[in-house]
């Protein structure tokens, strides 16, 4: 009988991990998550839940005979990057993570934000990475550190850069998104840093974990641009999203002292050809869901 495939998931208690679970915890598996705080969690037929610190704690027994690493886990920024003690600790987690490993695939969870201020847009995979934040050269850092591993110890990689990854759960307390969302509803202005014609791609959080899932696949090796393949202002977006609410917004421009990127679009046709990846839901169908939810639970 073959035995059951071994899946270790690292930052299972954030945002996407928690939907990645969701996706990979069917089937003959068996998965572990390890995350800073077990607290409510309830182990389940496929599930275990472990308290660890990915950056000190002893890896290996848990990556012991392991099939596939998901290893999500970062600290975040919350403004507008991380300090420079939270880039170590990401740096730290990477590392420990890596020199853990003795066989599995690893699927590494990156950043857009490697990619810096970009030369052109679309960004392939190939462009330049030159993160200017604290966040983006965590990440960037991480993937030297897995790369040099793998090739060390002939385990396969296969890194994931990630656009804004949005959904009913994320930026509840931070993000343009959820803060237009509250504003709109008590009819307040709304503040826009610069001039509102900076330009993201956002990619809805099942897509995201949908890659994820298709990474594990044998051709799946390398660096893949994870996004939705299309970009929208922070004007565009305020002016949806008042659609949504039948509000008409008002806006508050605010000058920026740093530079801002004026705009982020991932080129997705190596993760199409390779992986099979399309994204299923276009940023506009996703918003509806999101402002709907939302208004449920507000």
């Amino acid at each position: 009988m073959r035995p059951k495939t071994k899946i270790v998931v690292t930052g299972s208690g954030g945002f996407l991990g928690s939907y990645l679970l969701k996706r990979i915890e069917k089937g003959d598996r068996k998965v572990l998550a390890l995350m800073r705080d077990t607290k409510g969690r309830v182990n389940s037929k496929t599930v275990r839940y472990i308290k660890c610190d990915i950056a000190k704690d002893d890896l290996s027994p848990y990556l012991k005979n392991a099939d596939f690493v998901f290893h999500l886990a970062a600290i975040k920024p919350e403004g507008s990057d991380i300090s420079e003690e939270d880039c170590t600790k990401n740096i730290e987690m990477a590392h420990n993570l890596a020199s853990s490993n003795k066989k599995a695939k690893v699927i590494y969870a990156s950043t857009n934000n490697v990619y810096g201020t970009p030369a052109k847009i679309p960004i392939t995979e190939s462009d330049p990475v030159r993160p200017t934040e604290h966040y983006g050269m965590s990440k960037l850092c991480g993937e030297v550190i897995l790369d040099f591993f793998s090739r060390k110890r002939g385990w396969p990689l296969a890194v994931l850069r990630i656009a804004n990854v949005y959904g009913p759960e994320a930026q509840r307390k931070e993000g343009a998104l959820f803060n237009f969302f509250s504003k709109l509803k008590t009819d307040s202005p709304l503040e826009i840093v610069g001039d509102g014609s900076q330009r993201r791609d956002r990619v809805w959080v099942e897509d995201v974990t949908r890659a994820f899932a298709l990474a594990m696949s044998e051709d799946a090796a390398g660096v893949f641009n994870i996004g939705s393949g299309r970009s929208y202002s922070t004007i565009e977006v305020a002016k949806m999203i008042g659609k949504l609410l039948h509000k008409k917004p008002q806006f508050v421009f605010k000058k920026n002292a740093a530079p801002q990127k004026k705009e982020i679009l991932l080129d997705i046709g190596r993760a199409k050809k390779i992986l099979g990846y399309h994204p299923r839901t276009d940023f506009k169908k996703g918003l509806a869901i999101l402002i709907k939810k939302w208004n449920e639970t507000r």
